[in-house]
């Protein structure tokens, strides 16, 4: 992006290319401050001299710090008359970037760096086309912010799905209620992770609960000890599935006593 501030005139102009940095560092935005007012990091390049080169440089001799030149934001150009040098034409790039160290004390003592918000910035820088360059800066950095890729897992992305489908009215099926009863309302629960999913359960007339997210709900493995046929059977288990947990042990229970009186062992022989 381009743009020309002033009108050309027929006369001869004294052309000043110039590189500058807009560095960023925790929500701030880097600029030198002289008794005129705030400018942006950089200056004229001199012969043979890159954009990056000029940054480094200007940067080292106004703030004493190197600079991490990164992308291109824009440029700009006026046509103004200067008090010293008559009828001036600078064409100034500007890139975002870092300040990453300070190596040693500014060269140029009436140059201050300052870190200021955009919010304080704009509209006060000295020059008329920084002031857009900064507004270019700002647009650009928050479309980034638009544009930032959040990954998700499966799991989210069925979630917002889901959510989405609930909102639009799209999704008109009931949702699925399990029902099992809680064999030991005094085992001790580990806490749950901060990330477990939230647990929507509520508990029937009978004392049983009933849970609308299933993934959600979580028990401790649970020990059921019952007799059956004379023999003592002894079973752990944890809840899966829209068996009841009680019901689920009696039935391993059932079936470990149906393999005893056929004589099929734990292998399966």
């Amino acid at each position: 992006m381009h743009k020309i501030f002033g009108d050309k005139c027929e006369v001869s102009y004294v052309d000043r290319k110039g590189a500058y940095i807009i560095p960023s560092h925790n929500g701030k935005l880097g600029v030198v401050q002289t008794s005129k007012g705030f400018f942006f990091l950089g200056g004229g390049i001199d012969e043979n001299e890159t954009d990056i080169e000029c940054i480094q440089r200007e940067c080292s001799e106004e703030a004493g710090c190197t600079a991490v030149v990164k992308e291109f934001i824009c440029s700009a150009e006026a046509y103004s008359e200067h008090p010293v040098i008559g009828h001036f034409h600078p064409i100034q790039n500007y890139y975002a970037g870092e300040i990453i160290q300070k190596d040693q004390e500014p060269i140029e003592a009436d140059h201050k760096l300052v870190w200021m918000t955009y919010e304080e910035l704009k509209g006060n820088m000295f020059l008329e086309m920084q002031n857009w360059a900064l507004d270019r800066y700002h647009e650009l950095k928050e479309t980034e912010k638009d544009n930032a890729i959040v990954e998700l897992t499966a799991d989210e992305i069925d979630e917002l799905v889901f959510e989405e489908q609930l909102a639009s009215g799209e999704y008109d099926e009931e949702v699925p209620e399990y029902y099992f009863s809680n064999p030991d309302p005094y085992a001790k629960v580990e806490p749950r992770p901060d990330d477990a999913p939230k647990r929507e359960f509520t508990f029937d007339e009978k004392g049983n609960i009933v849970v609308k997210n299933l993934s959600a709900f979580w028990l401790p493995d649970v020990k059921i000890v019952d007799e059956i046929g004379g023999t003592e059977y002894t079973v752990t288990g944890s809840y899966e599935g829209t068996e009841t947990l009680d019901k689920k042990l009696h039935r391993i229970m059932e079936q470990n006593a149906a393999d005893d009186e056929s004589g099929i062992t734990e292998d399966g022989e």
